[in-house]
């Protein structure tokens, strides 16, 4: 059974046989709007790291009634 919202999000990665050589997200629950979102990872030193570092070179986003979802992707 899924437990929590990055359980979800990794099942059906790994359901869909999604390959990847690291994997990350930045989850957030219950903004108004997108610019108040990502200004707040912007200012948090882990969420602006995944953000705005090279380690991954690929990413998509999704929401879910309140919750939003930025899955990270390394293909190397």
């Amino acid at each position: 059974a899924v437990k929590t919202l990055e359980d979800g999000i990794m099942k059906h990665i790994n359901d869909k046989k999604i390959e990847y050589n690291a994997i990350n997200q930045n989850l957030a629950y219950n903004f108004y709007d997108m610019p108040t979102l990502v200004n707040s990872w912007l200012n948090n030193n882990s969420y602006r790291e995944k953000l705005l570092g090279s380690q991954y070179d690929e990413f998509g986003a999704g929401n879910s009634r309140e919750y939003y979802s930025l899955v990270f992707k390394d293909n190397k």
